[in-house]
C-alpha cells in the first residue's frame, strides 16, 4: 500500500512535469506506464509531440486516457486517484470544493 500510494504521487508530479514542458503522449495508457524502481516510465515514445502540443485540451486528452484505463483496476483506489490529481495539479489548483467533497464522504485520505 505505501509503495503504491508513493507511485501515485510520482506519476502524478512526473506526467505534470512532462506536460509543462511542452510534451504530449499521444498514447498514454496503463500499458504504456511501467514501474521501474518505484518510479514511473513511460514506453511507447512513438506518438510524443515536441514542445508547443501540449497545452490546454491536448494535455487532457493524455489524462483521460489513462483515467480511463485505471478506472476499472482493482488496484488503483480513490485515494490513489486523488493523490494522482493532487500530484499533477497541485494543491492549490484543485478546486477547494473537490477536495471539500472527496474528504467529506470519505472517499480517501488527502495524506500524501
Amino acid at each position: 500500500p505505501r509503495q503504491r500510494r508513493a507511485f501515485a504521487w510520482e506519476l502524478g508530479r512526473t506526467l505534470r512535469l512532462f506536460h509543462e514542458r511542452g510534451l504530449r503522449h499521444r498514447d498514454l495508457k496503463a500499458a504504456n506506464v511501467l514501474v521501474s524502481g518505484g518510479r514511473p516510465v513511460f514506453v511507447d515514445l512513438v506518438g510524443v509531440t515536441a514542445p508547443g502540443g501540449a497545452h490546454g485540451f491536448n494535455s487532457l486528452r493524455d489524462l483521460a486516457r489513462l483515467a480511463r484505463d485505471f478506472a476499472g483496476s482493482p488496484h488503483v483506489t480513490n485515494a490513489d486517484r486523488l493523490r494522482f490529481l493532487l500530484a499533477y495539479a497541485g494543491p492549490m489548483h484543485v478546486p477547494r470544493f473537490v477536495r471539500r467533497i472527496w474528504v467529506r464522504r470519505g472517499w480517501g485520505g488527502v495524506a500524501r
